[in-house]
């Protein structure tokens, strides 16, 4: 910390935030985002393995008609499980948005400012961002980047935050990808209803209990799905409204004079 102080002192434009304690890195994100000026911001971790040098040329391709450049770890210096298992995640996760990514938790990254303007961050959401913002109309690229083996310090990313990863996978893409989700549910609800046509033609004709057993399962599934998808509509509604978030960016406004 009196690094940072004596080099705001040297820097005007300079500024260092420090928490009360550590509320993680989207927290550390959010308020740095909130705190920044100027068109463009550049992300990156603080533990050495991201290299600076790298902004530059990722500043130079977002101006050119790009709103975000993710960065891609291709040559990655980190434990062979680790990154195994990071691959299959990145994959999941673009398979789930539709946006194609092969590192989504690489923490260097530049943004156009407008692309964050709405943006609200919780959770591990930080990993998201890029998609979040695809989902309104921004314009995201990759770019191969330096990442340098790990000196001092440890890794505060254990394999048990995978579950929390894959949790905040399931709740992005509810609340943020998939904007109707009676739509999604209510595909359940059809395919139990069709078993339950089936089960109650298989009972009257063999007036068997085994089938009027499965059959009196299989019709509460037909209601669940459609009263989970609309407890979710519900949240998604409040979480825009509470939230005061637009489910779009605009890139232009041009006035008509009568």
């Amino acid at each position: 910390m009196v690094v940072l102080e004596e080099a705001c002192s040297k820097i005007e434009s300079l500024k260092v935030i420090s928490f009360t304690r550590n509320f993680g890195q989207t927290a550390a994100l959010a308020a740095g985002i909130q705190n920044s000026s100027g068109t463009y911001i550049a992300t990156l971790d603080g533990d050495l393995q991201n290299d600076p040098q790298d902004i530059l040329p990722m500043l130079k391709l977002c101006s050119e008609n790009v709103d975000i450049v993710s960065g891609y770890r291709k040559n990655r210096n980190d434990h062979f499980l680790r990154v195994r298992v990071s691959n299959i995640a990145n994959s999941i996760v673009s398979k789930m948005t539709g946006l194609q990514l092969h590192d989504y938790g690489c923490s260097i990254k530049v943004y156009k400012r407008d692309t964050l303007a709405d943006i609200k961050l919780y959770g591990e959401m930080h990993r998201f961002l890029p998609i979040y913002a695809h989902l309104k109309g921004a314009k995201v690229s990759e770019f191969v980047v330096n990442h340098h083996p790990r000196h001092k310090g440890t890794s505060k990313y254990g394999y048990q935050r995978t579950l929390r990863v894959c949790l905040d996978i399931v709740l992005f893409y509810f609340l943020f990808h998939s904007k109707k989700p009676l739509n999604f549910f209510s595909k359940f609800s059809y395919f139990f209803f069709f078993l339950s046509t089936l089960l109650f033609i298989q009972y009257t004709f063999s007036l068997d209990i085994v089938y009027l057993v499965l059959l009196c399962f299989s019709t509460q599934f037909i209601v669940y799905p459609l009263l989970f998808a609309l407890i979710l509509e519900l949240i998604i509604r409040t979480h825009y409204l509470s939230q005061s978030e637009s489910q779009f960016i605009i890139s232009t406004k041009v006035n008509f004079n009568s």
